[in-house]
């Protein structure tokens, strides 16, 4: 297995009101993800290469993205030590940048490959935290079985409280991560179990979800943003892309 070159981000979906959970993503986050769905053959090379936001690969961004994304080198997953065509789930990072005068210009932030998010349940609020105001975010990691199930849940990190509190937050989110679901990888044609990352915002209103969280929680001092991380991949992104502009 190939583990992708990438700058970890990690989860999310918008940020509920009143009394919600978020799978959250931070209000003033000035990026946009993109997922492609993409296939590779033996030799690396992108055979099929879908937008899967809307209007398709008819959006005009998502359209000027595919062009650069096509000009990028990719390694395939193995089988027994050969390179075999694969199917794989493509997060491209992008934020809007002034250019000279009066235009606009796309910079690509970072990309990744792997599994993705195709059900992400909100965890239902613990009602003790829910009524004594008690906030949280919590840093998951999901295990994936083949099959696109989570087989197991485990915590890189959660925003400070008592045992009692985190207990009640954790056992929330794996009642909720029962009903999650994510698209595998397949080599060769077999789909592949993998692990993903993302945070899990527990706030009472929406925007002031920000305040729950940790920076001790994220790496380099920023927190995990945009949409769920596959932390391995079968695919490997060879082109350094952070920081280009298409």
């Amino acid at each position: 297995m190939q583990t992708m070159q990438k700058l970890l981000l990690a989860a999310a979906v918008m940020a509920m009101p009143m009394g919600g959970v978020a799978l959250a993503k931070q209000a003033d986050d000035p990026t946009m993800s993109f997922v492609f769905r993409m296939s590779l053959d033996a030799n690396g090379r992108i055979t099929a290469l879908d937008y899967t936001g809307k209007h398709g690969n008819d959006n005009p961004v998502a359209g000027k993205l595919e062009q650069m994304i096509r000009s990028w080198d990719f390694t395939p997953g193995k089988i027994d030590g050969a390179p075999t065509p694969t199917d794989t789930t493509l997060t491209v990072r992008a934020v809007l940048r002034k250019s000279s005068g009066d235009g606009i210009e796309l910079g690509i932030v970072d990309a990744h490959t792997g599994a993705a998010a195709e059900k992400l349940l909100q965890p239902g609020y613990p009602s003790r935290e829910l009524s004594s105001v008690i906030e949280a975010r919590l840093i998951v990691v999901a295990a994936v079985g083949a099959n696109g199930k989570v087989t197991k849940v485990e915590f890189a990190g959660i925003s400070p409280m008592n045992e009692s509190n985190r207990k009640a937050f954790e056992a929330a989110v794996v009642e909720a991560s029962k009903e999650w679901r994510f698209r595998p990888e397949t080599v060769g044609g077999h789909p592949v179990a993998a692990r993903v990352s993302l945070p899990v915002d527990f706030c009472l209103v929406t925007s002031p979800c920000a305040r729950v969280k940790d920076e001790a929680l994220a790496k380099d001092g920023t927190l995990p943003q945009s949409t769920p991380v596959a932390l391995d991949s079968q695919v490997t992104l060879v082109t350094q892309v952070a920081g280009t502009t298409p």
